[in-house]
């Protein structure tokens, strides 16, 4: 593991470099490991909604297999009727876009139990979305904001583009947490 930090900084540094930036071995190793941090994080928001994306796609592809299936249960049952002359009035079965199957998910909760899958979205509060800016990056002035600062603390929000929603979605005891 260190051997890839060092391995991490040392090509953070040489980038630091390239860009002009080779002020003291000191400054390069602390711009560097600032970065690694903030690609780290990064990289975790990307695998987390990548995972969000897998499940979403598992859970459809087992939802679009189960409609089908009754689909053709629905047409056997179907065309035995209509072998013994009865009449059957038939209303097919929808299958759900991916999209809509997503929405089903997060406003019906029977749904939702249904297919394992919980999908709750809320918007962020104003300070929590605070609360990641200043994490990301003002660390040392976390929760220090004050009204006179609410027009600039905006105005960052928004150009930063700080997320405005969480959603959380739990399958088979995974939870994701994601940002929008």
């Amino acid at each position: 593991m260190k051997n890839n930090k060092e391995e991490t900084l040392k090509k953070w540094g040489e980038l630091l470099d390239k860009m002009g930036l080779n002020d003291t071995s000191t400054t390069k190793i602390n711009i560097a490991e600032m970065m690694e941090g903030k690609a780290s994080k990064l990289l975790k928001e990307d695998m987390n909604k990548e995972r969000y994306n897998q499940i979403i796609d598992e859970v459809y592809e087992n939802y679009k297999k189960e409609i089908i299936r009754q689909r053709e249960i629905q047409k056997e049952e179907v065309n035995r009727l209509r072998s013994q002359w009865k009449r059957v009035r038939v209303s097919l079965i929808e299958l759900l876009s991916k999209e809509e199957f997503t929405n089903k998910c997060k406003t019906d909760s029977d749904f939702s139990e249904k297919w394992g899958l919980k999908i709750e979205e809320r918007e962020l509060t104003r300070e929590e979305r605070i609360d990641l800016y200043a994490k990301e990056y003002t660390p040392g002035v976390r929760n220090k904001y004050e009204k006179p600062f609410d027009d600039f603390i905006d105005a960052k929000l928004k150009t930063r583009n700080i997320p405005t929603k969480l959603i959380t979605i739990t399958y088979n005891n995974e939870t994701i947490e994601s940002y929008e």
